[in-house]
């Protein structure tokens, strides 16, 4: 039976609950915005330090506002199980597919914003420090790719940015799936928030986003922490975002633009550092990572648990 209310309708409608909510603004654009800059501030001593040659400790920034998804997600999930209509979806004859895909896409829009406005932010502090890190590395990019300037060179240039528009919209997408599980499960959204600020600092601490990797110089130490980061699915999405701005699978001495020691050890390398082995390994566990919590959210739905 067709839809009473049309997609575009529904969609209209969660662009509307989610951008007149002051919590989705201060969750998902300002707060990650404050931490953006202090981790930036934090690391570059507050513009002292180069970091040219570290490209990569600049790179995994960006990963900040996609994680901080995490609290408007859940915000809307929740305030779309308490409404009328999703209570009544099959008198509107609304799939909740169209729920779930309009808030997905929503969201998406909300933390688009979110990004640019970090990178503005971060260009705009950049213009009071000595050494502008960002900005030399944000434009720099391409410099990893296109050396010599034939078209082989720009097509794999493409191909890196095609991937990292997939692969962030495929972490979004995951951590959509772990915000339905808390959110359609757990009643109290404090409680499901507290949940999600304990998710984002244990992203933050083993996913290499806060840490520099470079501070654990013990390499038995530095493969503990990396083992317990493998648990982590932001981990994987993180590293994979990493190669692909620095190009360390076609320039394997381009790891040293994130990892600066050689004696220590290469995530997703297994202990090789072998860095070729850094883009498909990441690239395996994040979508296995993603599909494993979808399949997840599938089989308690068929079980009836949601």
């Amino acid at each position: 039976m067709k839809d009473k209310i049309p997609f575009q309708n529904v969609l209209v409608y969660t662009l509307y609950s989610t951008f007149k909510s002051f919590r989705n603004y201060l969750f998902s654009i300002i707060l990650p915005i404050f931490i953006v800059l202090a981790i930036y501030l934090i690391k570059t001593s507050f513009g002292q330090d180069d970091f040219s040659e570290k490209s990569g400790q600049i790179y995994n920034l960006l990963i900040i506002p996609f994680t901080f998804s995490l609290f408007a997600f859940s915000s809307t999930l929740v305030n779309w199980k308490e409404s009328i209509l999703i209570k009544q979806s099959k008198f509107f004859s609304i799939s909740k597919t169209n729920f779930y895909f309009s808030i997905f896409i929503s969201i998406s829009l909300l933390t688009l914003i979110s990004l640019i406005f970090s990178i503005f932010s971060l260009f705009i502090i950049d213009y009071f420090l000595e050494i502008k890190n960002f900005t030399v590395t944000f434009w720099n990019m391409a410099g990893f790719y296109i050396i010599k300037g034939n078209f082989y060179e720009y097509l794999t240039f493409l191909s890196a940015i095609i991937l990292l528009i997939l692969f962030f919209t495929l972490y979004l997408f995951l951590i959509f799936n772990i915000s339905y599980i808390t959110s359609l499960k757990i009643k109290s959204i404090v409680l499901i928030q507290a949940i999600n600020f304990v998710l984002i600092i244990l992203f933050f601490g083993l996913a290499d986003v806060a840490l520099d990797i470079n501070l654990v110089t013990n390499k038995r130490a530095q493969m503990i922490y990396n083992i317990f980061g493998y648990l982590i699915p932001a981990k994987s999405f993180q590293w994979l975002f990493i190669s692909l701005f620095t190009n360390t699978t076609f320039a394997n001495y381009n790891i040293l633009e994130t990892i600066v020691s050689p004696n220590l050890e290469v995530p997703y390398t297994f202990l090789t550092n072998k860095i070729w082995m850094i883009l498909p390994t990441t690239l395996f566990f994040s979508t296995v990572w993603t599909i494993a919590f979808f399949m997840l959210i599938q089989i308690f739905n068929k079980k009836g648990i949601w």
